[in-house]
C-alpha cells in the first residue's frame, strides 16, 4: 500500500476517521485510563524523558506528564495536530517528524520511556524498520516501550481505515522489533491484559476478546530495550 501523505492527517481526517471514536478528542474518558494502565505497569521517573511516538494533539502526554512529574515529548506526522496541540504541552515539546525517515529529535540513549498507541500500523511498510531503529537509539539500555497496534488480530483492516498501511499479524510485529534489540516482555503484556474497557468507550470498540487482544480492543506490546 502506499504511503500516505503528510496532508492525508490533516483536519478533515481528524474529523473523519479519528474523532471521539479513535480517542483524539480531549474530553474522551480512556486518555486517563490509558495513562493509569502504563504507570502501574512501566517504571517512569520522576524528571525522566519520555516520548509518544504518534501523540497526536498531546493529550495523552499532557497526563503522563501531570501524572509522573516526566518530560513528555511528542512526536507525530500530523503538521495539524502538532500545530493544534494541548496548550499545557510547551511547542518545544511538540515534534513534526515523519518517523519512517526522520531522525528523532534526541541523542542516543537519552529516554527512560517511550509508548506509541495506535500508530505503526499507519507507517509506510518499507520504512517500518527505520522507525523501530531509531526507537531503539533513543532509549535507555534497559528502558521501556510500550505498545498497542492495529493487526489483523484486532481488527480495523484497511478497508476500515485506508490508513491502516502496514496490516500484520501480532506476530509479525514481535518479531520485527526483537530483530532490532527489543526483548518482548509476556509478562508486562500479560498484566496490561487484565485491564477492562471504560465505561465511556465506545462500543463499536468492544471487539471479542482474544488471547492477544486485552479488554480495551487493543493489541498491546511491551518491550524491553536490550543493549
Amino acid at each position: 500500500m502506499d504511503k500516505i501523505p503528510q496532508a492525508g492527517y490533516g483536519k478533515e481526517y481528524w474529523a473523519h476517521y479519528a474523532g471521539t471514536r479513535n480517542g483524539y478528542t480531549k474530553g474522551w474518558g480512556v486518555h486517563a485510563e490509558l495513562i493509569q494502565m502504563i504507570t502501574d505497569t512501566f517504571p517512569i521517573p520522576k524528571g525522566g524523558v519520555v516520548v509518544d511516538i504518534g501523540g497526536c494533539f498531546g493529550y495523552q502526554a499532557a497526563i503522563l506528564a501531570r501524572a509522573t512529574g516526566a518530560i513528555v515529548h511528542v512526536v507525530d506526522y500530523s503538521a495539524y495536530a502538532v500545530a493544534n496541540h494541548d496548550p499545557t504541552i510547551p511547542r518545544d515539546r511538540m515534534h513534526l517528524v515523519d518517523i519512517g525517515v526522520d531522525q528523532l529529535p534526541f541523542g542516543t540513549d537519552a529516554l527512560d520511556f517511550a509508548y506509541s498507541v495506535e500508530t505503526f500500523e499507519h507507517i509506510y511498510e518499507p520504512e517500518v524498520d527505520h522507525a523501530i531503529q531509531e526507537l531503539h537509539r533513543v532509549l535507555k539500555p534497559g528502558a521501556w516501550f510500550y505498545g498497542s497496534i492495529s493487526c489483523v488480530e484486532r481488527g480495523g483492516t484497511p478497508e476500515q481505515d485506508p490508513t491502516h498501511i502496514c496490516w500484520h499479524q501480532y506476530q509479525w510485529w514481535q518479531d520485527t522489533f526483537q530483530e532490532y534489540g527489543f526483548c518482548y516482555a509476556q509478562a508486562k503484556v500479560d498484566l496490561l491484559n487484565r485491564y477492562t474497557i471504560p465505561q465511556k468507550m465506545d462500543p463499536r470498540d468492544k471487539v471479542q476478546l482474544n488471547p492477544i487482544v486485552n479488554r480495551y480492543g487493543w493489541a498491546v506490546f511491551a518491550f524491553q530495550n536490550t543493549e
